[in-house]
């Protein structure tokens, strides 16, 4: 989706930038260091780009150094209106992150009102993601929030609906602030937002009748096809060995929101807030979202090894070579199901990655 159908004419000043992975913001001038909650950068460049874009914006060689540009524009009518409607507010300020470039790509708009962040609302023009994604996060955060311990630390679903122009909207509720804090690391208010989450939605089952089983299964049966046909061999068989191993297996299944990274998270007056549990399943296992925050900040941030990674969970006492690779296998599944088999030169060093590691899983409960 181009982001300039998101946008329509009009006299408010906005920098449009992007960065080397081709997604795209634009942020007003006005209320700019606000409006730049929106930017989530990992990178300590993007973190610099952060700080400095409110205070050299004006300098041609600075924004050229961006490859930025100044445009003037107002966000749609379609968008703008159920926004102010879901917020009970007629006037509006607005940043805009264009999306990451995938099959799921959508946008989302960051609303905000005198000084404050109001939420957010994801847009996409394709039904598909607005029935498999919007719908279901919505449906997902509904359930959650019926646990009083769960309100306050996710979103409220405000509004899911279809514009007359063509455009799905999902708009939901936040906590940040300017003072809100992005942890890059494993903390004590991450195990207990896990725990508590684990607590609530425990349910004994067969692990053949979870949804991570059949996330492997559909790996196994359907998505392995679109693996790059040198990998493809290794991802099937260990597919398939998971797979038999927890045929006959008994678990305690729980929700898990499947991207839990410092970047769909933050903290806010002491208390972890997680958002973007759009690829959440209701019956995953536990330490599957704590595999993934651990694998990914070392694999986006520090750039680190397949084997400083294997190093790094083996400190986690929690962590075993079963749920190991039970997790890997998960994600190949997830991503090979967005991507149809157009892997990105960024989406195949990532999927490398994760079957690099999920060769060394057989010998991960060896400590030593």
């Amino acid at each position: 989706m181009e982001i300039e159908r998101l946008l329509t004419g009009g006299h408010r000043k906005a920098v449009s930038f992007a960065n080397a992975d081709g997604k795209r913001w634009v942020v007003p001038v006005n209320g700019m260091r606000l409006a730049l909650a929106i930017y989530q950068p990992g990178s300590f460049k993007g973190r610099m780009l952060k700080r400095l874009l409110p205070l050299l914006w004006r300098i041609g060689s600075f924004r050229r150094l961006l490859h930025a540009d100044i445009i003037s524009c107002e966000l749609a009518p379609s968008i703008y209106q159920p926004c102010a409607e879901a917020f009970k507010t007629d006037v509006l300020d607005w940043s805009l992150f264009g999306g990451t470039p995938s099959a799921d790509s959508k946008a989302t708009i960051q609303c905000d009102k005198d000084g404050c962040i109001l939420g957010y609302c994801k847009v996409t023009d394709k039904s598909d993601i607005a029935l498999r994604l919007f719908k279901h996060e919505s449906s997902l955060l509904a359930s959650l929030n019926s646990f009083e311990e769960m309100r306050g630390h996710i979103p409220q679903a405000f509004d899911c609906t279809e514009t007359d122009d063509g455009l799905y909207l999902f708009i939901q509720s936040t906590v940040k602030t300017l003072k809100s804090k992005e942890v890059h690391r494993w903390t004590s208010l991450h195990q207990q937002f896990q725990s508590t989450l684990h607590r609530l939605t425990a349910t004994p089952m067969k692990a053949a009748e979870t949804d991570i089983f059949l996330s492997i299964r559909r790996l196994y049966d359907t998505y392995a096809n679109v693996i790059p046909e040198e990998l493809r061999g290794f991802v099937s068989d260990s597919a398939r060995t998971v797979l038999a191993q927890m045929s006959n297996m008994e678990v305690s299944a729980v929700v898990t929101h499947r991207d839990f990274t410092p970047w769909n998270m933050i903290v806010s007056d002491g208390a972890l807030f997680v958002f973007d549990w759009e690829y959440g399943i209701y019956h995953g296992l536990p330490g599957l979202d704590k595999c993934h925050f651990l694998v990914q900040t070392a694999f986006f941030e520090q750039h680190a090894s397949p084997e400083a990674v294997i190093r790094l969970l083996k400190t986690h006492d929690d962590i075993g070579a079963m749920l190991l690779k039970v997790y890997l296998l998960d994600m190949i599944s997830l991503y090979a199901s967005r991507c149809g088999g157009r892997w990105t030169d960024s989406d195949y060093d990532l999927l490398s990655f994760r079957v690099r590691l999920l060769g060394m899983a057989d010998n991960f409960d060896d400590r030593t």
